[in-house]
């Protein structure tokens, strides 16, 4: 294993060559591209420092994916615009939390429009430092199709330098490991906002050759719980892709047979239960009011969150129609699962989490996107059972969660997520009226109440 001072000479390294574009085809010459004066501009030291440490403090946390020496050298190279740019990306998220800077401008925004207009005005070509920036802006507070059109621009170029292949065994292994993270990080935001958004992905499964990096590869100990907590969470959108594609292929593709559909959730379901187990020790804590003490018992916290809204997005397609109760059955018996339960448990431990961290840690809301995704299919599950007739106790307790769910997704983000609330008749407010809450989870039709099966041939 490389001693921390070897890995950062080689970070050192790998940096300075990429600023001249040894990562970035199609950026020949891009040492000769230099800003004006009036360009190269940084709040001051104390500022930077102080946005800097915020970053590494919250965003980092759950995004492993600049390191500080790469920093370092973007801020020694300003004059560079792949430098500026990734320089104001980090200054931007480690501001997202602040309401007010120094200057009296609002937190972020004054960074945001500087790498907006180095992106608009044809400066930044294809290169692994402009992929970083764009993906760092991509997690602030924008609307959702803003932030679509920086991970597209992204994974474009990530595509263009071949980050999603096997790298050159020529190639430093550190070297290597730094191209990786931020493939794995392009493979998680095309993944999250597709899920979101209910669009396609970008990024093929099956044009995947990359290794995958390993926890504490380029890092201090104390920054290997953050790789343990993006290597978690890769397997778990992977896992996410694949339930996605078998609901693609049930509804969208060729009638199969009940016992085909049953088997493949049997998997799903089992894989889900696997990867869960194998969750590392230092994320392995069942969150509580009193057990948010440190960053990374927040981060565990968002982890669950993240378990329960697969559990969700599984069995949602499977909850019976409100008006007409059925007798769940096992999947050995042939018949589809207790998905009632199964959806009401984790969207009823969604909201208890979410309220836990808004009050205990309610950066990890805002930095984590599984977080919005988790509320988002949680919300999804209230409203549904709020229309349940026949059983009027669970539908009360439904209404009584989705007003407290809509309360904590108006507290925790920005007016640019993915809640779109839309008021039923003259400003009526889903706040007041469960029924006047119009939200369709990703990928998921509003009036699919259980998934249609052909009888088996």
């Amino acid at each position: 294993m490389a001693t921390q001072g070897q890995i950062n000479t080689v970070l050192l390294k790998s940096t300075i060559d990429a600023l001249v574009g040894i990562y970035g085809p199609g950026t020949v010459g891009v040492q000769d591209v230099v800003l004006s004066a009036e360009m190269q501009i940084l709040p001051d030291h104390a500022t930077r420092e102080h946005l800097t440490e915020l970053y590494y403090s919250s965003h980092y946390l759950t995004l492993p994916m600049v390191q500080r020496e790469v920093l370092r050298v973007c801020e020694k190279n300003i004059h560079i615009p792949h430098c500026l740019f990734l320089c104001n990306a980090v200054y931007y998220c480690g501001s997202i939390s602040l309401t007010e800077l120094a200057d009296g401008k609002a937190g972020g925004e004054e960074f945001f429009l500087r790498g907006r207009d180095l992106l608009e005005e044809g400066y930044l070509g294809t290169h692994i430092c402009t992929i970083q920036g764009l993906l760092l802006f991509a997690s602030g507070n924008k609307p959702v199709a803003q932030r679509l059109e920086l991970v597209n621009r992204a994974i474009t170029m990530a595509h263009t330098i071949g980050l999603h292949t096997r790298q050159e065994e020529s190639i430093n292994s550190i070297t290597s490991a730094y191209l990786a993270r931020v493939f794995w990080c392009c493979f998680i935001y095309d993944s999250a906002l597709s899920a979101i958004a209910g669009g396609p992905i970008l990024i093929n499964d099956e044009n995947i050759t990359v290794d995958m990096f390993e926890a504490g590869d380029l890092g201090l100990e104390g920054e290997a719980c953050s790789d343990q907590y993006m290597l978690h969470y890769v397997r778990g959108w992977q896992i996410c892709r694949e339930i996605r594609n078998y609901y693609s292929q049930v509804v969208q593709g060729p009638q199969h047979s009940a016992e085909f559909v049953f088997d493949r959730l049997e998997q799903l379901d089992k894989s889900l239960v696997e990867w869960q187990e194998q969750l590392p020790t230092v994320l392995d804590v069942m969150p509580a009011r009193d057990s948010i003490t440190t960053p990374i018992k927040a981060m565990a916290a968002g982890a669950q969150l993240f378990c329960y809204s697969l559990i969700i997005l599984l069995h949602y397609p499977y909850l019976p129609d409100p008006h007409i109760p059925y007798a769940p059955s096992s999947v050995e018996q042939g018949g589809p699962p207790a998905s009632q339960g199964y959806c009401t448990q984790a969207a009823n431990e969604i909201t208890r989490i979410t309220s836990i961290l808004l009050e205990k840690a309610p950066w990890i809301l805002e930095q984590d996107i599984a977080a919005r995704y988790a509320l988002n299919m949680a919300v999804r599950v209230h409203h549904h059972n709020t229309k349940v007739t026949y059983d009027t106790v669970l539908a009360k307790e439904a209404g009584q969660k989705l007003r407290k769910a809509i309360v904590l997704a108006e507290e925790s983000f920005s007016e640019y997520d993915s809640f779109n609330w839309e008021n039923n008749g003259e400003g009526t407010s889903p706040r007041d009226d469960p029924t006047a809450f119009a939200f369709l989870p990703p990928g998921l039709e509003d009036d699919v109440l259980a998934l249609s099966l052909p009888e088996d041939s």
